[in-house]
């Protein structure tokens, strides 16, 4: 299998903007109540057309500058998937690649979205507690993210959005679910990441740097059993980025924390031989940025580096340190 499986995660981003799928269900609200969560957007009155909450708020909100459209739907997907990839996996993919995901991608989405009836309206979710909405605007559910097999949409509002609002959309949905999975319980970190993924100045990815040569990297991972903070990372050894021991642990997982933006962090010493005291992480994504990882001092008999993490207060996310075993690649 090709590394097409790398990006099963985000196989519904794709949505084929000719689809037109009608639903069996008849109620004029849909009150989907499985996993929750919806895709919103601003619709003001002196406009028809729709923009996505992440790309609104990251305008206003935050100040950022958004990517033009490249011209299509298709364009557009190819764009966000190539981008959104280097953010969720250390491993490159290649044209052929890319072009499975769109092809894989289109199809689940044949098999998963369903347009509710027209004159029908998805009820507004309460997850987003927007800060912002211009006068004679008003935020307008979209979709709603059912459970792993449908997410409904509103067939009106998805034809008011443009292609790249529209793949703006589904990555929303896709990377919403999976911070629910990881604990939250609204979107506004979902939707920041959104909207600087699109955006001039995206996060670094967070496989920047990570040496292309296999045999110099190890692969770690550990959590405690029955218990939620996990570690997965890669350390390898690069003088230009830690200057004192040279050694780097780059996390796609941190604690119980889905890595979205370059997150590493820098020990003075081997964490492999000894205890490193308390390391700072330093990260692109503004949950994780100012927390530190405490390592346990002293050589580990069993080959595993001892380490758990502490919060911008260095209160410990878990009492227990957490074994994370690390072999090459």
């Amino acid at each position: 299998m090709k590394k097409l499986i790398l990006i099963l995660p985000l196989v519904l981003l794709c949505a084929c903007a000719e689809k037109s799928n009608n639903s069996s269900e008849t109620q004029g609200q849909k009150d989907g109540v499985v996993n929750g969560g919806g895709g919103k957007g601003v619709l003001c009155k002196n406009s028809n057309a729709i923009e996505v909450l992440d790309l609104y708020e990251a305008k206003f909100v935050y100040g950022l500058e958004l990517e033009n459209s490249r011209g299509s739907y298709d364009a557009d997907l190819r764009f966000a998937l190539e981008r959104v990839t280097k953010h969720l996996h250390w491993s490159s993919t290649g044209p052929g690649d890319i072009e499975e995901a769109i092809a894989y991608a289109k199809k689940l989405f044949q098999d998963t979205v369903t347009f509710i009836p027209a004159g029908s309206r998805l009820k507004v979710t309460k997850d987003s507690y927007e800060p912002i909405v211009a006068e004679g605007c008003d935020v307008v559910q979209v979709a709603f993210y059912y459970n792993e097999e449908k997410i409904l949409i509103d067939k009106d509002y998805w034809d008011r959005l443009s292609s790249l609002n529209q793949v703006a959309l589904f990555i929303h949905e896709i990377l919403y679910k999976m911070d629910r999975d990881y604990g939250a319980t609204d979107s506004r970190e979902s939707r920041k990441f959104v909207g600087r993924l699109f955006s001039t100045t995206p996060l670094k990815p967070i496989s920047d740097s990570i040496p292309e040569d296999r045999n110099k990297l190890w692969k770690c991972w550990g959590g405690i059993p029955g218990e939620t903070p996990q570690f997965s990372l890669v350390l390898y050894r690069d003088k230009e980025i830690n200057k004192h021991s040279g050694i780097v642990l780059q996390f796609f997982q941190i604690g119980n924390h889905r890595v979205l933006g370059l997150t590493r962090a820098l020990p003075f010493g081997n964490p492999l031989l000894n205890g490193t005291g308390n390391t700072p992480v330093i990260s692109d994504d503004s949950r994780i940025n100012g927390w530190w990882l405490n390592f346990e001092t002293g050589s580990s008999n069993d080959g595993a580096i001892k380490m758990r993490l502490l919060k911008k207060d260095q209160t410990p996310d878990s009492p227990q340190f957490t074994n994370v075993y690390c072999r090459e690649k």
